[in-house]
């Protein structure tokens, strides 16, 4: 791990209205073991109408009460962009500023080896052109005792990350080449889709029909078509606090369901640039069966679909 403050990746964290959620992230970001050397970039969105107002003005107040990090500069929007517009704008300014960058929301909690983790991994593998993103979370997974510390997939998380400059310059945001790009082959959809246990192209879908605007799903896309890899931990250092009902993508409370313990710190040794099978297989059965699953579970699932195939076929479903 370097010890020049001035190798460290500046934060740059995006909020808007959820003034509760905001300080749980930030006082979790201000324990971390390098955050008083850290420059943090606060990107605060103007409200969108009259019942925000109150909210955005509570957190401009607050991240302004006390000095989070080393170094904190705060830009305020004057007209409402967007989560998706803000995250473009904020992140290619900082990350063109200092070449790095460690992206947060206003709705992560992060353990307080964080920092270290990100700072150590963009160090690691600036130097390694295959490497276009670094992940903080990691599902939970039953085959956690049996992934290494660090391992690479082709998936990106966007709960705590980090990247570099010549990596962003290189994300697409032309929706129809993308969508065209993925649907070129039914193995590309279909890794692309984790063989079905994601909704990655329909993402893409709704963007393209302008019923969601978000920003993730064009930087995953850009990342696994141009066969990038996004470095995993095998314990996640940041928890999502915003599943609860109160943000614009999840607005159901599912946070019972995503409870999640964060380790506190995760060894970064520099590896091979290699896809993890076991990673890829992890993440594939966490988002079909949940955190919980297993072999037994899997095998029920097939059980049942095996059941209602044969039910089918003897025309006990018609």
């Amino acid at each position: 791990m370097m010890s020049d403050s001035s190798q460290l990746a500046p934060v740059v964290l995006f909020v808007y209205a959820r003034p509760d959620h905001t300080r749980q992230t930030l006082e979790a970001l201000a324990k971390n073991r390098l955050a008083d050397q850290t420059q943090l970039y606060v990107y605060s969105d103007a409200s969108k109408n009259e019942s925000t107002a109150s909210a955005v003005a509570q957190v401009r107040q607050l991240i302004r009460s006390q000095q989070w990090c080393g170094q904190v500069e705060i830009i305020e929007a004057g007209i409402n962009l967007g989560l998706a517009e803000s995250i473009k704008r904020g992140v290619s300014e900082v990350v063109n500023r200092h070449g790095r960058v460690i992206v947060l929301e206003d709705d992560l909690v992060t353990s307080p080896g964080f920092l270290e983790y990100m700072n150590t991994a963009l160090f690691a593998y600036e130097s390694t052109p295959a490497v276009r993103h670094i992940n903080a979370y990691c599902h939970a997974t039953p085959y956690e005792s049996l992934l290494p510390e660090t391992f690479f997939t082709r998936y990106m998380q966007c709960w705590g990350w980090g990247t570099w400059e010549d990596s962003w310059e290189r994300a697409r945001w032309d929706v129809d080449k993308l969508i065209a790009d993925i649907n070129a082959s039914e193995k590309m959809h279909k890794q692309f889709n984790l063989g079905g246990c994601n909704g990655f192209s329909n993402q893409l879908l709704e963007n393209q029909c302008c019923r969601i605007k978000t920003w993730a799903i064009f930087w995953a896309a850009s990342i696994f078509l141009q066969d990038g890899l996004c470095l995993s931990p095998r314990r996640s250092l940041v928890r999502n606090i915003g599943v609860d009902g109160t943000g614009e993508n999840f607005t159901q409370d599912v946070s019972s369901s995503m409870a999640i313990n964060l380790t506190d710190s995760i060894c970064v040794r520099k590896r091979k640039a290699k896809i993890s099978r076991l990673g890829e297989f992890s993440l594939q059965q966490s988002l079909r069966w949940g955190s919980t699953s297993t072999w037994a579970n899997h095998l029920k699932g097939n059980l049942g679909r095996w059941k209602h195939r044969l039910w089918k076929k003897m025309g006990l479903l018609q």
